[in-house]
């Protein structure tokens, strides 16, 4: 679809691509999700918001390229467009499947100084990265933070 708009010489809109960037995601095509926010970057008179770059950083952790994930959050920030909630949380997914519970602490950090909202992705992922670097208290102390939050753990 996009190829035969690019032939007639139609631009597809921000909404459009946020669609494909989406699809990509879900069908684990990392690399076309990269492509696809590469041409809403370099399209005249469109810009990547943060839905684009929240489903390209889903599509890098649904691969588990945790590097190319963590990338975009300061490419978003550069772009213009803040990270929010669900762009930290597919960097955490990322990180977690990596399992760099360094960088999943750092990210709940971040988050956390952002004001922005954990939800059971964060604190999951949050418990985990404790748990890996033997950090029970941390680990127990975040779980009922969640709780305190009516969220369920896994």
């Amino acid at each position: 679809l996009l190829v035969a708009t690019h032939r007639t010489r139609l631009v597809p809109g921000v909404v459009s691509l946020n669609s494909a960037l989406s699809a990509c995601e879900k069908a684990c095509q990392w690399h076309r999700a990269l492509k696809l926010l590469r041409l809403l970057r370099n399209t005249h008179g469109l810009e990547a918001s943060v839905v684009s770059f929240s489903a390209a950083t889903s599509a890098h952790a649904r691969a588990s390229h945790w590097e190319l994930a963590l990338d975009l959050l300061p490419e978003m920030s550069a772009a213009g467009s803040l990270p929010d909630e669900f762009s930290f949380n597919a960097a955490v997914h990322a990180c977690d499947r990596g399992v760099l519970w360094e960088r999943v602490l750092g990210l709940a950090v971040d988050m956390h100084g952002r004001k922005l909202q954990a939800n059971e992705i964060t604190y999951n992922a949050t418990i985990r990265a404790y748990s890996r670097a033997r950090r029970w208290m941390d680990a127990v102390s975040t779980l009922e933070d969640m709780l305190h939050e009516s969220l369920l753990p896994e």
